[in-house]
């Protein structure tokens, strides 16, 4: 007998190990769609609602009977046993994660594809360098090219919010963020890429203004996925150069001397 039940269980295991979801919608809320999470309750008829749409909604939209307290309790337990590959998974990620936190993950996901930054292109992929390639076949007018080390002048329309750079050689991407705030222009410097660029990039810019003096900025690059990414890494970082209001010597420009480069090294700063 007991031989019968171990084959049973053999059994049993094996057909799960084979189930495939066909259909991952099964798990969102019957109310508002999105993906359940615990607790997960069920009208009298047995259509499944989150716990918000249980509180604010009373009754379910499918057949108006009432959402009391009565727990779905299959449901959580086929929620808590199915486990999801992110969408980012042939781009190197690894991470498996259950229905319900796959959303959030995904915001957040340290492979997800890097985007032109060109507007109204839709065109995004999982590797800087064909990004880089992309934008130099398709948008050749856009970036401004430079080499690693030399310093280099940019011109800034004071009204202008981004500027692209892009290196001669590798073909990388940069953008120049440029914030209008009471006070001044706040200039950022990022780097369009993604995990697998290697490497740490750093950046001086040097400002003069048309009193003669300087404001000068050295600091690392954050890497970023798109022209959005740089403007919400330019709101949020206090690694910036603020460009006071009136102090440039150009009506409407704004100068800089820019010096950009890559270190290899796992312990330069």
């Amino acid at each position: 007998m007991a031989g019968n039940v171990e084959m049973m269980e053999e059994s049993i295991i094996d057909r799960i190990g084979e189930m495939i979801l066909t259909n991952p919608q099964v798990l969102d809320c019957n109310t508002c769609r999105r993906p359940l999470s615990t607790p997960v309750y069920q009208c009298l008829t047995g259509h499944p609602t989150c716990d918000r749409c249980r509180t604010k909604r009373k009754k379910c939209i499918t057949c108006f009977l009432e959402i009391g307290s009565i727990r779905c309790f299959a449901i959580e337990k086929v929620m808590e046993s199915v486990k999801l590959s992110c969408k980012h998974a042939h781009y190197g990620c690894k991470e498996t994660m259950s229905y319900n936190q796959r959303d959030e993950h995904e915001k957040k996901c340290n492979y997800s594809p890097c985007s032109c930054p060109i507007d109204g292109c839709l065109f995004s992929t999982g590797s800087s360098e064909e990004l880089g390639h992309h934008v130099k076949e398709n948008h050749p007018s856009f970036p401004m090219e430079f080499r690693f080390k030399v310093p280099f002048d940019v011109w800034l329309d004071e009204n202008v919010s981004s500027h692209m750079l892009q290196e001669r050689t590798e073909g990388l991407l940069f953008l120049i963020t440029n914030l209008q705030e009471s006070c001044g222009n706040k200039i950022t410097v990022t780097c369009i890429g993604t995990v697998s660029l290697q490497g740490k990039f750093f950046c001086e810019i040097m400002y003069r203004s048309k009193s003669g003096s300087c404001l000068k900025l050295k600091t690392s690059m954050d890497r970023i996925k798109g022209l959005q990414g740089a403007i919400s890494y330019s709101n949020s970082s206090t690694e910036f150069l603020l460009v006071p209001k009136n102090s440039t010597p150009f009506p409407g420009k704004v100068k800089l001397e820019v010096r950009i480069h890559r270190s290899m090294s796992k312990t330069e700063q």
